[in-house]
């Protein structure tokens, strides 16, 4: 169950050169998931997880006006992870 977290913050760490803090775990059996943090104002958050069940990453995106990043997934591991980090540096890109 940790290796999860470990393979989350890798793979995602780019999140953290567009001033977000050190990635906290959210201990969830079946979706675990890490939150990066970035203070200041406006104040943000990002939850990167992933679901054990369906095999599917999510990002939920908190900001005065909460939002969920809509992640196609295809049933592979390997090519949602890189559909999920597209998604993530996509919207990072175009705040």
């Amino acid at each position: 169950m940790l290796f999860i977290y470990e393979r989350l913050k890798y793979n995602f760490k780019f999140i953290k050169d567009y001033g977000f803090e050190k990635p906290m775990k959210l201990k969830k059996r079946m979706s675990p998931s890490i939150i990066f943090e970035k203070t200041g104002a406006p104040k943000e958050k990002i939850q990167v997880g992933y679901h054990y069940e369906t095999h599917t990453f999510y990002v939920n995106i908190f900001t005065p006006e909460p939002k969920e990043l809509f992640i196609p997934q295809n049933g592979k591991d390997k090519e949602n992870l890189v559909i999920a980090k597209e998604a993530v540096n996509a919207y990072l890109n175009k705040r």
